[in-house]
């Protein structure tokens, strides 16, 4: 189960580094329950997105890495904004969480496996979505297609 599909409109980037930019800034919105659960993403790129990546020799391993490191949040962010009072919900994460710390980085997902990503859309189309999931219960199941 994934929330409703977030829209992620890039028609300048020439570079896939600045469009991981925009998509991991979607991907840890600091209102995501990706900040504090850890829950699965569903990350659609565009085929214009996904050419782009492809074009500079990026392999969907690359791209999930690159989004893995840039999608998340610093926890000064996270403290400025929504539900933060020592939230508790930072300690039960699978990782250490230094909340003192304002520039250590909580990342969106765990693992690159964390990250579902796919390809979907129409040419042109300069939009790529992201789909959090609603709670870390919720855990994606993929099965190959054969056509």
């Amino acid at each position: 189960m994934c929330e409703s599909p977030h829209l992620v409109w890039d028609d300048v980037s020439q570079d896939p580094e600045r469009l991981f930019i925009v998509i991991g800034d979607m991907m840890s919105c600091t209102g995501s329950p990706n900040i504090y659960r850890r829950c699965d993403i569903v990350v659609a790129l565009s085929p214009q997105h996904a050419r782009l990546c492809a074009d500079a020799g990026l392999s969907k391993a690359d791209v999930h890495e690159r989004l893995f490191r840039t999608a998340g949040r610093r926890v000064g962010d996270i403290k400025n904004a929504g539900i933060w009072d020592h939230d508790p919900r930072l300690e039960r994460l699978p990782f250490p969480v230094e909340p003192e710390n304002d520039d250590f980085f909580v990342p969106a997902v765990c693992h690159p496996e964390d990250l579902t990503l796919i390809v979907a859309g129409g040419w042109p189309g300069p939009c790529t979505v992201v789909m959090p999931g609603m709670h870390v219960s919720c855990q994606s199941v993929t099965r190959k297609f054969e056509a």
